[in-house]
């Protein structure tokens, strides 16, 4: 069976298996985590650096693919540290529907009726 012929489950199942032999201690997998943070990394650094981020700046962590952990995190970590040294990461409180409900409301003009600090346990509740 060719990657071609495989659907978003049939890759997600794969990928399932490569996190598993990666925790196992399997050199092959674990060398494909880090290739990804790798490669994911030189896309970020390259916004960063195109948008001229200095400093201390947040950068979220948004996506299924995090749930690898440190398979993924650390290579990835390493690679944004080279070009941005004091960026904070980190998994945000809530998912990115949050953050276009918030600019939403700003745009409405109704922003201050929106409880900004409730959203991360709200949907936390919506996706139990």
């Amino acid at each position: 069976l060719a990657m071609e012929q495989l659907d978003k489950s049939g890759v997600a199942a794969i990928a399932i298996e490569v996190e598993r032999a990666a925790r196992d201690g399997d050199a092959v997998a674990q060398a494909i985590y880090d290739r990804a943070g790798t490669q994911l990394a030189e896309q970020v650094n390259t916004v960063i650096r195109r948008t001229g981020l200095t400093g201390t700046f947040p950068l979220g962590l948004v996506g299924s693919s995090w749930k690898a952990g440190e398979l993924l995190l650390a290579p990835f970590e390493r690679a944004v540290r080279t070009v941005a040294p004091d960026a904070i990461l980190a998994v945000p409180d809530m998912p990115p529907a949050g953050g276009s409900l918030i600019v939403s409301a700003m745009a409405a003009g109704v922003r201050d009726k929106l409880d900004a600090e409730r959203l991360p346990t709200l949907f936390a509740q919506a996706m139990a």
